[in-house]
């Protein structure tokens, strides 16, 4: 298994363009935690271990590395259209989603990718891009991505608006509202949601 500091510069080094392109793409193990604390710190390491077997005998030509705990790494030129990809990697989590068989066990992994695509030399930023791409769908609750510039929009703006909040917090904008929760047939209060209100002059 490599590290990911050498997959990285694998990416970096990598000159594709003799086959039209690559992608790079983040596989996550979605509640790893829970599997680990079920079956064992050894079979839940011995299940992406196994995961990351089957990548190998599904892309052979595929470099894959342990990105995270949850995490695996594949980078792979490809000769696919950009649009292929997509159904492609679903295919991967299709069989990375098979049930594997460890120490007598059986072990499913329900598994999610994000992924980013591009041609001629691989760069570092289709790393944190597949990433990205994986922290996108889990917020959006789909399977398989490609990162989208439209959902991780612009960092400066988040950062200034966190900024603002903080700045917000300090001058006393930020007010506690009490909001019921109004039973329509009786009209009793049934219970309160707590809400952290903003009035922000900008």
């Amino acid at each position: 298994m490599i590290s990911r500091q050498e997959f990285a510069a694998r990416i970096e080094s990598t000159d594709c363009s003799g086959a039209g392109g690559y992608y790079t793409a983040a596989l996550g193990v979605d509640g790893f935690a829970r599997i680990r604390a079920a079956v064992g710190y050894h079979l839940a390491e011995q299940l992406i271990l196994a995961l990351m077997e089957r990548v190998e005998r599904v892309f052979p030509a595929a470099h894959t590395a342990r990105l995270a705990p949850d995490t695996i790494g594949v980078f792979m030129a490809s000769s696919a259209a950009p649009e292929t990809v997509a159904g492609m990697i679903a295919a991967l989590c299709n069989e990375l989603e098979q049930s594997v068989e460890l120490e007598g066990h059986l072990i499913h992994a329900s598994v999610r990718a994000g992924y980013a695509w591009g041609d001629s030399r691989g760069h570092i930023d289709h790393l944190h891009q597949a990433e990205m791409a994986l922290d996108q769908v889990r917020m959006n609750g789909r399977r398989v991505q490609a990162f989208s510039v439209e959902e991780y929009g612009d960092p400066g703006s988040r950062l200034a608006l966190l900024d603002e909040m903080r700045r917000g917090l300090d001058q006393g904008e930020v007010s506690l509202i009490y909001q019921p929760q109004v039973c329509t047939r009786s009209g009793e209060v049934k219970s309160v949601e707590a809400l952290m209100r903003w009035t922000s002059p900008t």
